[in-house]
Order: C-alpha cells, then structure tokens, then sequence
C-alpha cells in the first residue's frame, strides 16, 4: 500500500502479493506450508531484488509471531481450504494490530449465486465469512468480486468493529 507498514499473508507461496507489499519499504513475510511454493516464492524474491520480504514455512493456526506484529494481513485463498474458518480468522487478529486492515482474496460466492446453485462445493458464501469476521471482532469495510465467468474470486478487506476485538471468552 506503499505506506511501510508491515504484512504477513498465508497462501503467499507463488511470491506476487509477497512483492507486491515489499515494494511499499515496509516488511512481509509469506507464509505457505508447501514447501515447493516456498522455494518458487524465493526465487521469485531473489529475482526482484526484494530484500524486505521473507517467506516462511507456517501453520495457519499458529503464527511464530508475537501479538500486534502486522499493519495489514492477508489471507490468499487459504480460508476455502483450510477448514479452520474461525480459527484463521483469530489467529490473523491476535497477529494484526488495532488499527490494521484483514485482506481476504479466496472464492468468495455472492448469497444469490448460491441459493440458485447448490452443489455444495467447498466454496465461502460471503455472509457465512460476513458473519464469521464478526464474530472476531471484524466487520467488511470493503468487498469486489473479481471479473470472470464464474464470479467466485473476491476480495474482502476488513477492520476491526469499532475498534474493538472480541476475544470469544466474553458472549
């Protein structure tokens, strides 16, 4: 965003939304668990001559980062995978700080397209990923859906609600 801050993202293997940030003069760090992306990630970095940008190898429900590290965090197609919805999303706001933005691009299908289509594929209903950012404390300041055939790629930025953070112990 050209700011400096600094990102994490998850699913940053391929290395493009890596060096994108790291062109702001802030930090990011990738995080893939595939190692074969991992290694595509870093030559790709090497290439570029970007050395603000690392890529590591992570887990998507523990983040070897302290609290409040981030100014933005993005998760890039992970959260349609993963299965750990919820989890994802807490683990990205305990490594966000306050003020940051939560940036989601994932196959993301509008309400209307799935009740027209039921096939019940491991695609995310936005208000099923609407309702789950509240539920951690997030509400969708921002949503596109990306051009295509299909209409399934989105992307969702997210702040956190009124600059509070629900921690889940309190209803």
């Amino acid at each position: 965003d050209g700011r400096g801050g600094e990102g994490v993202g998850w699913g940053w293997g391929g290395g493009a939304v890596v060096r994108l940030r790291g062109g702001g003069g802030g930090r990011a760090v990738g995080i893939d668990a595939s190692r074969h992306k991992r290694l595509l990630a870093r030559w790709r970095l090497q290439g570029a001559g970007t050395a603000n940008c690392r890529v590591r190898n992570g887990d998507i429900a523990r983040l070897p980062f302290a609290d409040d590290s981030f100014d933005v965090v993005v998760l890039d197609e992970v959260l349609h995978v993963a299965g750990q919805t919820l989890t994802a999303l807490h683990e990205a706001g305990r490594v966000l700080r306050a003020a940051g933005r939560l940036l989601i691009v994932d196959r993301i299908r509008p309400v209307a397209r799935q009740l027209r289509d039921r096939r019940g594929d491991a695609r995310l209903i936005d208000n099923q990923l609407t309702a789950a950012l509240s539920e951690v404390g997030y509400r969708v300041s921002h949503r596109v859906w990306f051009p295509g055939r299909n209409m399934e790629y989105a992307l969702f930025a997210a702040e956190t609600d009124n600059g509070q953070r629900r921690t889940g112990t309190h209803g």
